[in-house]
């Protein structure tokens, strides 16, 4: 029914046979309620539209309800929900690696990670009927109709394990970078998934270039936006006319600079990532300097104000921000002027160097100025000045 009947209403007849009459046929009508609003449809191809254009989501859950025909006597037709029909119809991740199904973005993360964790990320959605309530794994919505329910996330130190949210890439940062000898910042890099142009596969940036690269090698490398297949899966241009075009005229700088993910964000993901309180930093309270960790501060104390003793306050940063130059590395202040800085830096590619250039923001957020492109905070404008 689903590969074959998407667009048409689910109608069934039921053959109830008595032992000395003749067989009787009942008619079935099945309806898609929507789990998270309750509308509901008469053919599933409508019910996954509205489930991915108003909530903005893939992962769609409807319960089905069946109704049941009847006559009565004045020969008026009556459709009554009197059979008890227990049905959920939920979308799931499918791990293209290895076929196995999982529910939600976390336990798919977790799935990849004990499994395929020196490859990358190539999952696609499948429709399943699952038993309600009882047998059914519920899925959390207020998990998949978050901001970040397409998002991978990874450490800005080692971005070799994607995670599914920024809790758990701090407390791999705490085991691994923050008591190491080298003690570095806390970091984290987001990474909006994709859909491939030529099939099904969806994945990150990374995955979607190995797997083209391997699956479409005489093609383009083109990538299309999750949530509309109008759109560019870089930049969110509408493409209808042709992707090919778009990505050779307006995308081909920042391939060369093979960015880990040069996806871009709007302004709401922005300000969410932005607005997350995970890490805290610390402010010495004798000269008010602030510092990235307890390493870095209590270095300072012992430097600076021994043998006094050691005052501070810790807070959540969601305000400060700085840069680390594409073509040198340096950290720069955010009103330093980037391609001043440049100039002096008598590069040879402006533009590559600039989509190179990180924001660092102070919740530990860390974003490449292509991610950027097209929200409050682009300046890519300045390029061409």
């Amino acid at each position: 029914m689903l590969d074959e009947h998407r667009d048409k209403n689910w109608d069934f007849r039921r053959d109830i046979r008595h032992s000395k009459k003749s067989p009787i046929l009942q008619k079935i009508l099945a309806l898609f309620e929507c789990m998270v609003c309750t509308a509901y449809f008469h053919t599933y191809s409508d019910a996954v539209e509205h489930y991915l254009f108003i909530h903005k989501s893939h992962h769609a859950d409807f319960k089905m309800i069946p109704l049941l025909k009847q006559m009565n006597r004045a020969n008026e037709i009556k459709w009554l929900t009197s059979m008890k029909w227990d049905k959920l119809l939920q979308k799931h991740f499918m791990c293209l690696l290895c076929n196995n199904i999982q529910l939600t973005k976390c336990h798919l993360i977790r799935h990849h990670v004990k499994e395929h964790q020196s490859k990358e990320l190539s999952i696609t959605f499948i429709d399943r009927f699952t038993q309600y309530p009882h047998e059914a794994k519920l899925r959390n919505h207020k998990e998949n109709l978050s901001f970040d329910q397409y998002l991978i996330y990874y450490c800005g130190h080692c971005v070799d394990l994607p995670f599914a949210n920024v809790h758990d890439v701090y407390n791999h940062w705490r085991a691994n970078h923050e008591r190491a000898d080298d003690v570095k910042p806390f970091r984290f890099v987001p990474a909006e998934l994709a859909k491939c142009r030529y099939c099904d596969v969806i994945g990150t940036f990374q995955g979607l270039k190995d797997h083209q690269a391997k699956q479409h090698s005489a093609m383009h490398f083109v990538i299309e936006n999750l949530l509309d297949r109008s759109k560019c899966g870089l930049c969110l241009a509408d493409c209808s006319d042709s992707f090919s075009k778009h990505f050779e005229n307006h995308h081909k700088s920042v391939l060369e600079t093979n960015l880990f993910s040069p996806i871009v964000l709007s302004d709401y993901t922005v300000k969410k990532l932005r607005n997350i309180e995970e890490h805290k930093k610390r402010k010495c309270g004798h000269c008010t300097e602030i510092f990235e960790t307890n390493d870095e501060f209590y270095k300072h104390h012992d430097t600076v104000h021994h043998p006094h003793n050691d005052i501070s306050e810790t807070f959540h940063d969601n305000e400060s921000s700085h840069l680390i130059c594409g073509c040198c590395n340096e950290r720069l202040n955010r009103n330093v002027k980037l391609f001043d800085h440049f100039i002096e830096r008598e590069i040879d590619s402006v533009e590559k160097s600039y989509w190179k250039t990180k924001v660092v923001f102070g919740n530990g957020l860390t974003l490449n100025k292509h991610n950027l492109l097209g929200t409050k905070l682009d300046d890519s404008y300045l390029i061409n000045e």
